[in-house]
């Protein structure tokens, strides 16, 4: 997670499958800040799960039209200048059963022809290996699902825009797993295939979208820290009013201009305010030598890519694994560091 949150400030959409996260896990665990988050939990069972990041920057919220639940999928619109750009992330288990297949076939067709949108990026592990995009037809040995599949996304007239590998485990070949659609061509370009992230076998797909979207959110007034308000004294005034005799005589729309009033008085007094243009002090979790690492390793997938061997893939896995270590090891220092600080409060 921290080595996402390192490199946030590069993407406006970030959406993440197999996240293996459940409800035991808080928002705050997972929040990138500068990010609305949009997440689907596993309900039965371990792994699975799906989480989309939208920047703050857009205005973006669920779409209301997704009736036909699929578990692990979110569907959510994106405010263009003039219409809407509809965002589905999807995860589908290859264990997946016949109605969850069928359920998820269901939810592309319903949201497609109900979210009046001008435009449609879709995204996920489908886990369809055997759809060949490129030359429109499955290859022996696809699966039920796959066809069916397939001549549902050729019947919505959705454009897949993924044809390199995109799953690379040692021992098996390479396969294509990830697709992301559209509802047109060329809305989408510089496809790269990055180093996966942590230990995942699956490679990081970034791509530029190129829509026109709504004039970025005014952030320009000063909002309220309620985390850091002091709601001891708030309380304590409250406490003092006799709320009866405030509100004898009164109708219900003055008690509430009453109440309200009341408590926007506490508010200015007992909670902070932070103006946005203030320079921000990000706290940064990573050491340099994590971040040259990261850097070094990555070195090492684009030569195991280019010159597929088996010693070019040792050689990334163990840098790999070298990543992994020192991103746990920062992890543990910064805690550590946290803890100090409040003992010493």
């Amino acid at each position: 997670m921290e080595e996402i949150r390192q490199f946030s400030n590069n993407y406006d959409i970030i959406g993440i499958t197999e996240t293996w996260i459940n409800s035991d896990i808080n928002d705050s665990e997972v929040q990138i800040e500068g990010f609305n988050m949009f997440r689907a939990d596993r309900k039965k069972g371990r792994g699975g799960g799906v989480i989309l990041y939208i920047t703050t920057k857009l205005a973006a919220f669920m779409c209301l039209e997704a009736e036909l639940v699929f578990e692990e999928a979110v569907w959510c619109k994106i405010k263009l200048r003039r219409s809407y750009l509809l965002v589905g992330l999807c995860y589908r288990s290859p264990s997946s059963t016949e109605s969850c297949n069928q359920t998820l076939l269901d939810s592309f067709d319903h949201v497609m022809k109900s979210s009046h949108a001008a435009h449609v990026l879709i995204m996920g592990d489908f886990n369809c290996p055997k759809i060949n995009y490129s030359n429109g037809y499955v290859d022996n040995g696809g699966t039920v699902f796959e066809h069916d599949f397939f001549e549902k996304t050729q019947d919505l007239l959705l454009v897949q825009n993924i044809f390199g590998e995109t799953r690379y485990r040692t021992g098996d070949l390479p396969s294509k797993l990830d697709y992301v659609f559209t509802d047109e061509e060329g809305l989408i370009d510089h496809v790269d295939y990055l180093t996966p992230v942590g230990k995942s076998d699956h490679v990081v797909l970034s791509w530029t979208t190129i829509v026109e979207p709504q004039q970025e959110l005014p952030n320009n007034q000063a909002k309220f820290l309620f985390h850091k308000g002091d709601y001891i004294p708030i309380k304590l005034h409250l406490s003092r009013i006799n709320w009866s005799q405030e509100f004898d005589g009164k109708d219900v729309n003055n008690c509430w201009l009453l109440l309200k009033d009341t408590l926007q008085d506490m508010i200015n007094v007992y909670v902070p305010l932070v103006c946005p243009n203030e320079k921000k002090t990000t706290t940064r979790i990573l050491r340099r030598r994590t971040l040259k690492m990261i850097k070094n390793r990555n070195n090492c997938w684009k030569r195991c890519r280019s010159f597929p061997s088996q010693r070019n893939h040792e050689e990334y896995k163990r840098k790999r694994n070298k990543v992994q270590t020192l991103i746990n090891e920062d992890k543990d220092r910064y805690k550590k560091r946290q803890l100090r600080c409040c003992k010493m409060l």
